[in-house]
Order: C-alpha cells, then sequence, then structure tokens
C-alpha cells in the first residue's frame, strides 16, 4: 500500500503506510496454542497483523474468546459450537453474541469424517444458521467431507453471509458457495509442497473473495514446528499467496483488508479502520 493513498472508494480505513493483514480464523485460546496470549498478540503486530479473530469452538472456548477480545483492543471474537464438539444450548450462545466484540458465528459446519454423525452435526448446524439470520451475522463454516450437505443447507437459509475457512475442495467445487456470496480464507498450506488443490482453489478464486486466516495453532506453515503456528505466520502465507495470484502485492494487500471488513462486518470495520490508524 501507499502512505495515505486510498483505492478510489469509500473504504478509507484501508490507507496505511506499509501493507498490514487482518487473520480471519485463528484459536488463540486453544489448549495447544501459546498460553502467553500477550506474548502471542504482540507478535501478531509485530509482524504487521494488526487485527485477529479469535474463533471459538464450544462453550468454555466461547467464553474465553470473548474474554480475550474484551480485554485486547485489535482482537474480535466468532462464537460457535464447532461439528467435532458436543454443543451447548441456544440461550447460551445466544447471550455471549449480544457482546459487540463479536463479528461473527463460528465455527460451525458439518465434517463426515469423525464419529458423529452428519444428521446429529445438521441438527445443531441448522439452528445456528438461523441464529445468524436472526442476530444479522455472518458464519464461519467449516467443511469436510459434507458439501453437499453443507450446501443444501446454507440454501435453507437464505441470505446467509461469511467465510467458508480451510476448504479442501478443488476450485471448481467452490462454484456454488461462491454463487450464495461466500468468502473463502486461505491458510499456510499454501506454503506447503505437496497437494496443489488449495493453490488451484488460490489462483482461482476473484479477488473480492480472498481472506487470509493462519488457523493457528492447527494448520501448519513451512518451516514451522508441529502446532507452532501463530497469527505472526500470516505474512508467510501471504507471500504465498501472491506467487498465485496475478495482482500486485501491494493492491492484494488492500483487497484483503477490504474483504475482511466486508465479510464479517459490520461490527469488524470500525476495528479494522481503527488498525489502520495505528502507527
Amino acid at each position: 500500500m501507499q502512505s495515505k493513498q486510498n483505492i478510489g472508494r469509500s473504504d478509507k480505513w484501508v490507507e496505511a503506510t506499509k501493507p498490514w493483514f487482518c487473520d480471519v480464523h485463528c484459536h488463540p485460546t486453544d489448549p495447544a496454542a501459546d498460553p502467553d496470549r500477550e506474548g502471542l498478540l504482540r507478535r501478531a503486530w509485530e509482524a504487521d497483523v494488526r487485527v485477529v479473530v479469535a474463533t471459538a469452538y464450544d462453550l468454555s472456548s466461547c467464553v474465553e474468546v470473548l474474554e480475550l477480545a474484551t480485554k485486547s483492543r485489535f482482537v474480535a471474537a466468532a462464537l460457535g459450537y464447532h461439528p467435532w464438539f458436543i454443543p451447548g444450548s441456544p440461550d447460551e450462545l445466544a447471550t455471549l453474541l449480544s457482546h459487540p466484540k463479536v463479528v461473527a458465528l463460528g465455527e460451525i459446519g458439518l465434517d463426515s469424517k469423525v464419529e458423529r454423525p452428519v444428521s446429529d452435526q445438521l441438527v445443531v448446524l441448522e439452528w445456528q444458521l438461523g441464529m445468524a439470520l436472526d442476530l444479522d451475522l455472518p458464519v464461519v463454516l467449516h467443511c469436510r467431507g459434507a458439501g453437499g450437505e453443507l450446501l443444501a443447507a446454507l440454501k435453507r437459509h437464505r441470505g446467509i453471509r461469511g467465510v467458508l475457512h480451510g476448504f479442501p475442495y478443488e476450485a471448481p467445487a467452490a462454484a456454488p458457495f461462491l454463487a450464495l456470496g461466500l468468502h473463502f480464507s486461505l491458510s499456510g498450506l499454501l506454503t506447503l509442497e505437496g497437494d496443489n488443490r488449495v493453490k488451484r482453489l488460490a489462483a482461482a478464486l476473484p479477488p473480492d473473495r480472498l481472506l487470509l486466516e493462519s488457523d493457528a495453532p492447527a494448520l501448519p506453515v513451512a518451516g514451522v514446528p508441529k502446532h507452532g503456528t501463530e497469527p505472526a505466520h500470516l505474512p508467510a502465507i501471504f507471500r504465498a499467496l501472491c506467487g498465485l495470484r496475478p495482482e500486485a502485492p501491494e493492491v492484494l494487500a488492500e483487497l484483503l483488508l477490504e474483504n475482511s471488513a466486508r465479510a464479517l462486518g459490520p461490527r469488524l470495520g470500525p476495528i479494522v479502520q481503527e488498525a489502520a490508524g495505528q502507527p
């Protein structure tokens, strides 16, 4: 980005002296993450990752994530019940979602690779999608081996917006989700040798649907020890993405910020705007 030069839209919050980033999906309260959360967030800021969306997966992590977001100016919260875990009650979740630092309902979704039947997962997903519409919140979606079931559920809840994180399929499989207006967040898998599905997906996605995530501490980044991924590694993911896209790096960085605030708006936008004004 160029100093104090906006991109010709009203989104003047993307002005900055150099590229900086929003990690739209990570788990800093996960037991495998560094327990020194202040240090983790400081390292992120020093790496120009100014905004972090901390994501929950069960009731206890919802409470922890919201506590972290409340204490940290540039941490936002996504709260929801992940298909791997026994869900809490709708009433408990609805109460937590009312907090102004909550920008999305997530991580929610479907996973056919775990023991819990997809039919049981679907019941929880459906009422969470309904809650997202009622509260006008975007969702953060997990999908593995159940793309058809997820797509059908989303079509039953027209108007859902948000993010498909860690999408594990080829680019053509993204088309029906793009048609629903969803964004895709790309992780450290872009930095790895081997399976190139995610690289082909990153190269094919429309520029206005791209987001970056660390999914820390779970997903790997090349050269980082297992479970050592942090939001601070997002610039390495960005560099890998730059190698797959036609946009100039400064243009791509601006697009990613724009997309983050749009995909997880309207509550994330003011946090991004405030972060842009920091030295």
